[in-house]
């Protein structure tokens, strides 16, 4: 044997969320922490716009999803809402990840 020790530290997971995404989408949750709801609808909006039809791969792909899931949460919140946000949620819970 040699007095070599083995790493036991778990290999680095990249992040699900990209960076520059996650720098994109904190000011939006400040927004919602604050109770600014229809602000951070109208920014979440811009961002998924904008990321939408990108092809940066899985990370916009999750970006995007975090960003649908927290609109419907804001909606929720939003008296009257709801609906829109059940309707919301569900289409969300019926879009699933593709990869590998």
């Amino acid at each position: 044997m040699s007095g070599a020790k083995k790493d036991s530290s778990p290999a680095q997971v990249p992040p699900i969320v990209s960076s520059k995404d996650e720098r994109k989408l904190k000011p939006i949750f400040d927004l919602v922490d604050e109770g600014n709801y229809k602000q951070a609808i109208t920014q979440l909006d811009k961002f998924l716009r904008k990321n939408t039809n990108s092809a940066n791969g899985l990370q916009t792909l999750a970006a995007t999803h975090q960003a649908k899931a927290l609109r419907c949460l804001c909606l929720w919140r939003m008296p009257g809402r709801q609906a829109e946000a059940t309707v919301q949620a569900d289409l969300l819970s019926t879009s699933h990840f593709m990869c590998c």
